[in-house]
C-alpha cells in the first residue's frame, strides 16, 4: 500500500487480543492460518511473537511443523512464575 515495511503485531497464535477479555489469565490457542494468508497478501512484511513465544519458546517450530495442536496457549501464572 505505501511501499513502507509493516510490521503486525498483537496477539499472533492467540485466539483473543490480550486486553480483550479483562483479567483472562489464560489464553486459548488459535490457527495462524488467518495470519498466514494476511502475510501471504502482502499486508505486513514482518510479524511480532511475544506471548506464544513466552509460553513456548519452541512456537515458532510448531508452526512451522504445523503442528500447532501440541501449542496449549498462554497462561499468565505460568508465565510469571518463570521470569527471572
Amino acid at each position: 500500500m505505501t511501499g513502507v515495511p509493516v510490521i503486525a503485531v498483537g496477539s499472533v497464535g492467540l485466539d483473543t487480543a490480550f486486553l480483550s477479555k479483562g483479567t483472562r489469565l489464560v489464553i486459548a490457542p488459535a490457527s495462524a492460518d488467518a495470519v498466514v494468508a494476511q502475510f501471504e497478501a502482502g499486508e505486513f512484511d514482518v510479524i511480532a511473537v511475544g506471548r506464544a513465544l513466552l509460553a513456548d519458546p519452541g512456537w515458532v517450530n510448531l508452526l512451522r511443523d504445523d503442528t500447532l495442536d501440541g501449542f496449549n496457549g498462554y497462561d499468565v501464572q505460568s508465565a510469571l512464575s518463570t521470569l527471572h
